[in-house]
């Protein structure tokens, strides 16, 4: 019978880290998860986009986690390789910030009233040093042809 000293249960991306974790350090880890493969349930089902802190006040608590989080996640993606594209945040148009599909987020405003809101979210993010151009209609038309500028 095996020995371990740790039993990680769930396989999702909170419990492969942890394990990780505990990997690294001594005695053995076992995993387990009710699947036969790794990340199946919640984990396969999200965004799969790292936020900017953005939508949070800027002092608040979540501004600050997602900056943080955000760093050490390209730092610790860079130390192991695990490949990555920081495809930003435009808006028509607008796109947040990191997307390992390489979509990126496109915000389009389509009145006046959620122009001046892109244009205050685009104000935040520089204070938040987070990548946010803005695409005028004749620039959207080529990059996002499906959008109708009328």
């Amino acid at each position: 019978m095996a020995d371990f000293s740790h039993l990680v249960i769930g396989a999702g991306v909170v419990g492969l880290s942890v394990a990780a974790r505990l990997a690294r350090g001594r005695g053995a880890v076992l995993l387990v998860d009710r699947h036969s493969a790794i990340g199946t349930e919640t984990s396969s089902r999200n965004s799969e986009v790292i936020h900017a802190g953005l939508y949070y006040p800027p002092d608040s608590l979540k501004t600050k986690l997602c900056i943080k989080g955000k760093k050490m996640l390209y730092k610790a993606c860079e130390e192991v390789g695990i490949p990555y594209r920081n495809c930003g945040m435009s808006y028509a148009g607008a796109f947040v910030d990191l997307c390992l599909r390489g979509a990126g987020k496109w915000i389009v405003a389509q009145t006046e009233a959620e122009q001046e809101y892109l244009e205050s979210m685009q104000e935040k993010a520089c204070q938040l040093e987070v990548r946010m151009p803005m695409e005028r209609q004749y620039a959207t038309s080529s990059l996002m042809p499906m959008i109708d500028p009328d």
